[in-house]
């Protein structure tokens, strides 16, 4: 609610925020040198992309007219800032956008960087003009801060309304846009944060498409709107074919090396990774949905599909200024939150997939324990009836030696007696009562096991078949007469 109270221009607090051109380090690229083979050539990003839409005639009638000009340089920038109509001048309706590239890094360029909105291609004079000829209100400022998705709505006045749109920082290629519109003049200003080329690209040849509806303000919303659903939506298909992917191979011991295999042991096939990735998307969606739904609310502020926006000259009284049709904001809005409504609820789906997921490696990871404690139950069962028998006949109660005169005692000097010595190595009971009983025995104790399992699984499924049949019995019963 702070962003209420902000008031329409920069502090100059907040232009040091940003960091500009001369702050940012070189970028390398590699560029064609003209003799078949390539270079690297360390430049500076710098290059912005800006562009003026307005009628080009003055009898009423409306040719459309698309300026898109690169601007690389501060006279081209003090050229083309100069072209820019005043909001309050007459005059004919008009657009007017820059979109200002997003800075890549020259070490890790798919690094997210929460504050990569905040790096401008532009020296701060530059930036400072851009702000005031576009009428971005400082608010702007806290809103790239907060990096929190957001659709701020703020009337300065009866005719101007701004509007501030932000994607969360923590996603890939988050972006920002300001938006001002005036009504009495029918005039837009934009500017576009954090844009990729293919967006630019993508967005101008919308705005081609579009045609005279680009000086409606809903277009310029709208195509933030669809920039920011594919980029959502394309991470949600991602997900779902890696998660796709992991369930199918997921019995496959081989797939610990494959792509999805996982380096740190409490989180199996990256399935934790994967929950909180999708949580956390699911979270930024709904989110989103939320702010969308508070901007159909206003759609007020928006012509509706009935109402028209006169373009030409509008003092000329010999023919009447053409009309242009324009998308109703409610129902286009209101598709946009069905749309993300169903992406929600396949990341639902996601996560419950996840789970089971979890739940399945969790049971594997209990049958290896299982059979590593069978290995051990086998062993104990192999050897403890040898353990048994020896304890059994190590007892005193036994007698193995024959008891003879010559044998139980010697003479010695003095008239005394000692035991004799046995020299004997291995008594003969061994081989005819020790060997004997140990391998029967262990025979015993192994065939009943291995008749015991068999029987066992016989009986539970004979449990489980008996179990269906009074289920089905019940069934038949309650069903009707």
């Amino acid at each position: 609610m702070d962003l209420l109270w902000r008031g329409p221009k920069f502090t100059d607090e907040q232009y040091n925020y940003f960091r500009y051109s001369q702050e940012l380090p070189a970028r390398n690229l590699t560029v064609a040198n003209g003799h078949g083979s390539n270079q690297a050539k360390t430049v500076q990003q710098t290059t912005v992309t800006a562009a003026h839409f307005a009628p080009s005639a003055e009898d009423g009638a409306y040719t459309e007219a698309q300026h898109s000009v690169k601007i690389d340089s501060v006279a081209q920038w003090d050229t083309w800032l100069g072209q820019v109509p005043l909001s309050d001048a007459i005059g004919n309706p008009s657009t007017t956008i820059v979109f200002f590239p997003r800075f890549r890094s020259q070490v890790e360029p798919d690094l997210q960087d929460i504050g990569i909105l905040k790096r401008l291609p532009v020296s701060r004079p530059i930036f400072e003009k851009v702000v005031a000829k576009l009428h971005i209100h400082q608010a702007f400022q806290l809103v790239i801060i907060r990096g929190q998705p957001i659709i701020c709505r703020l009337k300065q006045s009866d005719n101007c309304i701004t509007y501030l749109l932000r994607s969360n920082s923590a996603l890939k290629r988050d972006l920002a846009l300001s938006l001002t519109y005036f009504n009495n003049t029918q005039r837009t200003y934009a500017a576009f944060f954090g844009c990729e080329q293919k967006d630019i690209t993508w967005m101008q040849t919308r705005f081609a498409f579009t045609g005279k509806t680009v000086l409606a303000p809903l277009t310029l919303i709208s195509a933030f709107l669809e920039l920011e659903k594919m980029q959502r939506f394309h991470e949600v298909g991602e997900y779902d074919q890696e998660i796709a992917e992991l369930i199918e191979n997921f019995s496959d011991e081989t797939y610990k090396s494959q792509a999805y295999a996982w380096v740190n042991e409490d989180d199996p096939k990256d399935l934790v990774r994967i929950s909180r990735k999708v949580t956390y998307m699911k979270n930024d969606m709904e989110k989103w949905k939320s702010e969308i739904t508070s901007l159909k609310s206003n759609e007020a502020d928006f012509p509706t599909a009935m109402e028209m926006i006169r373009v030409g000259n509008t003092s000329s009284t010999s023919s009447p200024a053409p009309k242009i049709p324009l998308l109703h904001a409610g129902d286009y809005l209101g598709r946009l939150v069905s749309e993300y409504e169903d992406k929600i609820r396949k990341c639902d789906a996601m996560l419950a997939t996840v789970s089971l997921a979890f739940q399945m490696e969790t049971a594997g990871n209990a049958r290896k324990e299982a059979d590593k404690m069978k290995t051990v139950a086998l062993l104990t069962m192999f050897f403890l009836p040898a353990t048994f028998v020896s304890t059994l006949l190590a007892m005193g109660i036994f007698q193995w030696r024959p008891s003879s005169p010559s044998d139980s005692t010697s003479s010695a000097v003095g008239g005394g007696s000692t035991p004799a010595v046995d020299d004997s190595v291995v008594s003969p009971w061994f081989w005819k009562l020790y060997i004997p009983l140990v391998v029967a025995l262990t025979l015993v104790v192994l065939g009943l096991y291995y008749l015991w399992t068999p029987i066992k699984r016989s009986l539970r499924r004979a449990n489980m078949e008996k179990s269906d049949e009074l289920r089905d019995d019940g069934d038949v019963e309650m069903g009707p007469a």
